[in-house]
């Protein structure tokens, strides 16, 4: 929960304290060179966040315990896999030695903190290496773990789960599980898209900025300096290669982004145009290629390029087999900018510059480009849902959580995918399975909670759902 850039610290600050209200005495596991509080302590100490710093990271000649010895080849694999697979996306190596070291070295770390201050409890953002670690041990010392992660029904929202996030989570996979829960139509009618009882409490995000900029104005000139002695003791070949990235990043990426955008202005135009006269469309949203969504659950399709090309072939063969005028509209990720710039924008235009009926959107908003979507077409990501709280059937392309028959169409193969577009446009949706689904992952799984502005209430009722199960 170390992220300063989306305020996460503040949840943490918030629930801690509320533990040691509680006599919960609190502990953050750091890692080293983390972002935000992770790897700066005056930072954390600036925002009094009530929990002892353990550092995550032992040399192997202190190692008492060697924990990972109690772990199979697939636990350990299981730890580091994402992270390798992601180094895998962005540079194209293979570190699997070195982030099992680091599984290894926290492991260490783990249960020398275990045998120190004997944990009853973990709670930790997201299933990264470091998460994915401590769910491990969790698991194999029988320890309660809690793990978070943004909800779906955002940003009043948060995923509390004991099993994992997204398509690991615990949810049932069963139509009936939901069919025989309880329903409430006046409040799934009122609060299902809206908060019932969280609000927001802007004064400590407030304040946790005003810490967070005073201390990058502090810090700034000591970071200018620091930066200069570490450029003075760079070799030739190290120059050299930040010499490149910088030339990239600042030179060859702006000229291609230039070239993307005004191609994108003419699809925008295009497509604009083709929603406002009606015309059938599948809405099919971008996801990041880093994200786990993409690199652990969507088996056949790992690239957006991937993504373009199977869905344009496909209506294409579609409108040709069924006689229709099916169009297809991608929307690129909001954040592709910035997390994913080197993402092939131009090969992506060029796949859709083969298909008559295909286009891209960015001036649209994703709730609009739902509405007046025949059907949405998505891997796996949050606006799946999204789409099905707006009426619309969804058609799923990876593994979800929400793949239950009677819900979405999945397509397990890109072989099946010509046909379960023919079935999604013809199939009605099931209207009482799908809000009884949404209705209980709204009113009795997800957490309600403006997590990046907690009030003190929702915390307290967090922390009563979590201490209530132990």
């Amino acid at each position: 929960m170390g992220n300063v850039e989306f305020g996460i610290p503040v949840l943490l600050k918030r629930l801690t304290d509320e533990f040691n209200q509680r006599q919960c005495q609190c502990f953050y596991f750091t890692i080293p060179n983390g972002k935000g509080i992770d790897g700066d302590k005056e930072l954390y100490n600036k925002l009094e966040i009530n929990a002892i710093r353990f550092n995550l990271f032992n040399k192997w000649n202190h190692w008492k315990y060697h924990e990972y010895r109690l772990y199979t080849e697939v636990e350990i694999v299981n730890m580091l896999k994402l992270d390798r697979d992601i180094e895998k996306v962005k540079t194209g190596l293979d570190r699997t030695g070195l982030y099992k070291h680091q599984v290894e070295s926290y492991l260490e770390s783990i249960r020398e903190a275990d045998e120190l201050f004997g944990i009853d409890l973990f709670i930790v953002w997201s299933m990264r290496l470091r998460e994915r670690t401590i769910y491990q041990y969790a698991k194999k010392h029988n320890i309660p773990i809690y793990i978070f992660e943004h909800g779906y029904f955002r940003p009043f929202t948060l995923t509390v789960d004991t099993e994992g996030i997204n398509f690991e989570n615990s949810l049932p996979r069963s139509s009936d599980f939901y069919l025989k829960g309880t329903f409430d139509e006046e409040r799934f009618q009122k609060y299902l898209t809206h908060p019932e009882i969280a609000v927001k409490d802007k004064s400590i995000t407030t304040r946790y900025r005003e810490i967070c900029s005073a201390h990058s104005r502090s810090n700034g000139l000591k970071g200018e300096i620091n930066l200069r002695t570490y450029i003075t003791k760079l070799d030739k070949k190290k120059l050299a290669n930040i010499t490149k990235r910088l030339k990239n990043k600042y030179i060859i990426q702006p000229l291609i982004t230039k070239r993307v955008d005004y191609q994108i202005a003419a699809y925008n135009r295009l497509s604009e145009e083709m929603i406002a006269l009606g015309h059938q469309y599948i809405f099919v949203p971008f996801q990041l290629q880093t994200d786990t969504q993409t690199v652990l659950y969507s088996p056949y399709i790992k690239t957006m390029l991937k993504l373009v090309a199977i869905m344009s072939e496909a209506v294409a063969v579609y409108n040709s087999k069924y006689q229709a005028k099916l169009n297809v509209v991608f929307k690129p990720h909001p954040m592709y900018k910035v997390k994913e710039p080197d993402l092939n924008m131009l090969d992506i235009i060029g796949v859709c510059k083969k298909y008559k009926n295909c286009y891209i959107n960015t001036t649209l908003s994703t709730s609009t480009l739902i509405n007046s979507s025949e059907f949405v077409a998505t891997i796996n990501s949050t606006v799946g849902i999204e789409a099905l709280t707006q009426g619309k059937k969804v058609m799923t392309l990876g593994q979800a959580f929400y793949n239950i028959e009677g819900i979405v169409q999945n397509v397990e193969h890109p072989d099946q995918l010509v046909d379960s577009i023919y079935n999604t446009v013809h199939n009605p949706r099931n209207e009482e399975l799908i809000k009884h689904f949404l209705y209980y992952i709204r009113f009795h799984y997800f957490a309600e909670i403006f997590y990046l502005h907690p009030d003190l209430a929702s915390v307290r009722r967090l922390a009563d759902r979590i201490l209530d199960n132990l």
